[in-house]
């Protein structure tokens, strides 16, 4: 999804990285970009970009723009635009967003709601009344 031009953008003005040393518990909120490389207990919340690397554990509500996850992630992930999921992530969890990838070998145990991601024209308008046809027939 991103590319390392828009990954590159996305970095550029971070505001806060959590080492892959360090270890937080509580609320961390920024308005702005986060890198995640150690480990966080409570929630996180970021006005703009969150990058979560491969060797993170978190155990957090998450809430972000966009982001790309790797790691560990035991909680729900809210992003209002593109979700990332690397191929080492392992996410246990909701996640609600409006665009998601995830590579081959993610580890992924929850429900997604894809907001806006389906928008409603004629042939599902169509689609919709036909399968409520069919199920009133049976």
């Amino acid at each position: 999804m991103f590319n390392k031009q828009e990954e590159k953008e996305n970095l550029k003005d971070v505001e806060a990285v959590i080492g892959p040393n360090v270890k937080v518990k509580g609320k961390f909120h920024s308005k702005g970009n986060i890198v995640i490389e150690g480990e966080l207990n409570g929630s996180v919340k970021s006005g703009g970009y969150l990058l979560i690397g491969d060797q993170a554990k978190i155990k957090a509500s998450i809430e972000a723009n966009e982001a790309r996850i790797g790691g560990e992630i035991n909680g729900n992930i809210k992003i209002k635009g593109i979700l990332q999921v690397m191929g080492n992530a392992q996410i246990i969890g909701d996640i609600e967003c409006e665009l998601i990838s995830i590579e081959e070998g993610a580890i992924f145990n929850g429900k997604c709601v894809m907001i806006n991601g389906l928008k409603e024209n004629k042939s599902t308008k169509k689609v919709a009344q036909k399968s409520k046809k069919t199920n009133k027939e049976e």
